[in-house]
């Protein structure tokens, strides 16, 4: 697992304190910019009113290594990579005996949080989840499981339909994709089509934009897919009956994420987060024959480089919509 910057804050003296909300993103990421991951864990930058007497720190119970003060109010230690995020027992010690909780413990967000909202993750960086075929020194993908546990796995057996392993180069270093093509797509396996709302993110490269030929990302609703056409615009159905069409966008040649969101009173669409169309117009429709790579009519596409989706079962709140622009903008380096 790719480590990520961690960082805490103690927020109280010595005392009972209780467990508090996560601190604000403007705090984790300025903490958290100023440190860096450590060779199979991270490196802790604490803060407390009074570091005086302090003589240890310890996350669910295990001592931080190289604990140091480093000024009268912050110090700092290393701690092993955790796999999951969210809260943890953190405390601090001090010569006298005495503990305290930390209240701000704060562990790298990612997609696990909103499980019960995921319908679907697919993610070709991770190797623990995706199946490699070899042929002529070429690396094809054959499946990628779906982390959400809701088995709608990405499945490629026919090698003639593989798409192709394409590392792409992002900010973090390089990652893994799939290339569309003609006639490139996985069959999505146990497809729930019965879902009333969604919302999905999926990260891209596209090379040129405009393509040469239209983009047919998806067939995750009831009509085709260019995400875009060689135009620049707009043509998806991602979770409705009707195609939705949009004027003339950008999405431009860098690491980008195309999301959209269908419900009963909207279809929207979104790149790096910034609305490029929107409808009230609307009828939510998935089909039960779900791909990935082409569209319901078009199974040629033009070149897209397919990263990370998440697909999850209803429209998200703004801060958990927060929350993935901010994984997808840690792993991948979208603006």
């Amino acid at each position: 697992m790719m480590n990520t910057n961690i960082a805490f804050n103690i927020s109280s003296n010595f005392g009972p304190v209780g467990p508090g909300p996560r601190p604000p993103t403007s705090l984790v990421n300025t903490i958290s910019t100023s440190v860096g991951a450590t060779s199979g864990g991270y490196l802790v930058i604490g803060t407390h009113p009074d570091t005086t007497g302090l003589l240890g720190c310890s996350v669910d119970g295990v001592p931080l290594d190289s604990f140091t003060i480093l000024d009268g109010t912050s110090f700092q230690g290393t701690m092993p990579a955790f796999e999951s995020p969210g809260f943890y027992n953190v405390t601090v010690s001090n010569e006298d005996g005495e503990s305290a909780p930390l209240i701000h413990g704060w562990r790298a967000w990612d997609p696990t949080v909103i499980s019960s909202q995921l319908a679907a993750w697919w993610d070709p960086s991770d190797s623990e989840n995706t199946t490699i075929v070899v042929r002529f020194f070429v690396r094809y993908f054959a499946g990628i499981a779906d982390k959400s546990g809701n088995g709608q796995d990405a499945v490629q057996l026919t090698a003639a339909n593989q798409p192709g392993y394409w590392p792409v180069s992002v900010s973090s270093g390089t990652l893994p994709a799939w290339a569309t093509g003609d006639n490139l797509f996985f069959d999505i396996q146990d497809f729930d089509n019965s879902l009333t709302e969604s919302e999905i993110f999926v990260l891209r490269v596209l090379d040129p934009d405009p393509p040469d030929t239209q983009i047919a990302q998806w067939w995750l609703g009831k009509g085709d897919s260019a995400i875009p056409d060689e135009s620049d615009v707009i043509a998806d159905a991602f979770g409705s009956t009707a195609v939705h069409t949009s004027g003339v966008v950008s999405f431009g040649t860098d690491p980008h994420v195309y999301s959209c969101i269908s419900s009963a009173t909207e279809w929207s669409a979104f790149i790096n987060f910034e609305q490029v169309y929107t409808t009230a117009t609307n009828t939510v429709g998935f089909d039960s024959q779900a791909k990935l790579g082409v569209g319901k009519v078009t199974t040629n596409s033009g070149t897209a480089y397919i990263g990370e989706i998440l697909m999850c079962n209803r429209k998200l709140s703004s801060a958990d919509r927060a929350n993935v622009q901010s994984y997808y903008a840690t792993k991948w380096g979208p603006a």
